[in-house]
């Protein structure tokens, strides 16, 4: 995995924010593995029935930004529950939870 532990941290921390503590994360896509270089921050958040909305997404876009330096990062937003598309099957098995 390709990130620092004060940008782990930071996601962690405005995940909770803005989802509280039952969200889960996984970082999937270039950032997950350690055998490339570069690439924007793929994050996969399940979350509550309810709480995925692109306001809550754009919080928490806002609030990671900082920390990785304004480092593109794509959210997907999964409810809890719901069918799984298969972009969010690929994050569940390739990525790495946070």
């Amino acid at each position: 995995m390709r990130l620092l532990p004060h940008e782990v941290e930071a996601i962690r921390a405005a995940v909770r924010e803005v989802f509280g503590p039952t969200a889960r994360i996984r970082l999937f896509g270039s950032r997950a593995r350690d055998d490339l270089k570069g690439g924007d921050i793929d994050l996969f958040v399940e979350v509550e029935p309810g709480q995925a909305s692109i306001a809550n997404e754009q919080r928490l876009r806002d609030r990671i930004a900082p920390a990785v330096e304004d480092l593109r990062t794509d959210v997907i937003l999964h409810e809890r529950g719901a069918a799984f598309t298969p972009i969010e099957r690929i994050a569940l098995r390739d990525g790495v939870p946070l």
